[in-house]
């Protein structure tokens, strides 16, 4: 049989897909894209709400993005337990690994942990199988999960070698020059975000301005969304004058930077 090649029709291939989806089905695709919209603009309780709506109208739901939510409004507990969810249901049904959604879990219980060190009896049991999984190809995500993974299981070693790794990646190259496969941006933002799951705030600070100077505000990618998001929940932006509110920055390689006061405005607009 021959090969054929199809149109590539998104608005057709939308319409296709309303005309045979339940009412069930369309509302889950609505709450889901009101709370990716409310995480791209940084209104968490907004997010929250819409996720916490697919999950009523479908209880396994797959939306790893509502882990991310509930760690960046502080609910740990409830963040690991999601992103467990989504990273099981994504590795079963497609064979694929689950990498961000193992990072992420791997972030919220270390935030758990560091929250509750000094509690008894206040262990999360809600982390994931290391055996047969499969391998994942993305350079700076099987990195990230491997610092993030060795950081769980207490190898200090391991750490130190995927952290070491990382850093690299995220300094390999031309600084002038586009990062089209997002390594810089990535490996600074999952540097950034294992400095803080683990308690270090000065380099988790360090490694997210790294990150943020790499950001496209005209991006959908959630990547080019977080180090903002991660600087403004921790309200990072007033101790450093590389970020002056109400304006955009330009660092040296004329990469336009967004602020959250300016976030606010276009969402107004």
């Amino acid at each position: 049989l021959g090969a054929k090649d199809f149109e590539l029709n998104i608005q057709k291939t939308e319409m296709e897909w309303q005309q045979q989806a339940t009412p069930i089905e369309c509302q889950i695709r609505d709450y889901t894209r009101k709370g990716m919209h409310a995480l791209h603009m940084l209104q968490l309780e907004d997010a929250k709400s819409a996720f916490d709506v697919v999950y009523e109208l479908k209880p396994n739901a797959y939306c790893w993005h509502a882990g991310v939510v509930e760690f960046y409004l502080g609910d740990y507990e409830a963040g690991a337990r999601r992103l467990q969810q989504n990273a099981l249901l994504f590795e079963s049904k497609y064979g694929e690994p689950a990498s961000e959604e193992r990072i992420w879990n791997c972030a919220s219980l270390l935030k758990y942990r560091l929250a509750n060190k000094k509690k008894k009896n206040s262990t999360l049991v809600c982390d994931l199988p290391t055996e047969d999984v499969p391998v994942e190809r993305r350079k700076v995500l099987r990195l990230a999960r491997d610092l993030f993974e060795c950081s769980s299981n207490n190898d200090a070693a391991g750490v130190a070698m995927a952290r070491a790794r990382l850093r690299a990646t995220a300094d390999v190259g031309d600084p002038k020059k586009l990062d089209y496969k997002l390594w810089k941006l990535s490996s600074w933002y999952y540097l950034g975000l294992h400095y803080d799951a683990t308690g270090d705030v000065n380099e988790a600070k360090k490694c997210m301005k790294k990150a943020i100077q790499q950001c496209s505000p005209a991006s959908m990618d959630i990547i080019h969304t977080l180090p903002l998001l991660h600087m403004t929940i921790r309200d990072w932006f007033d101790d450093d004058e590389l970020f002056e509110e109400d304006e955009f920055f330009k660092d040296d390689d004329s990469t336009t930077i967004m602020t959250p006061s300016l976030l606010n405005n276009i969402d107004s607009n």
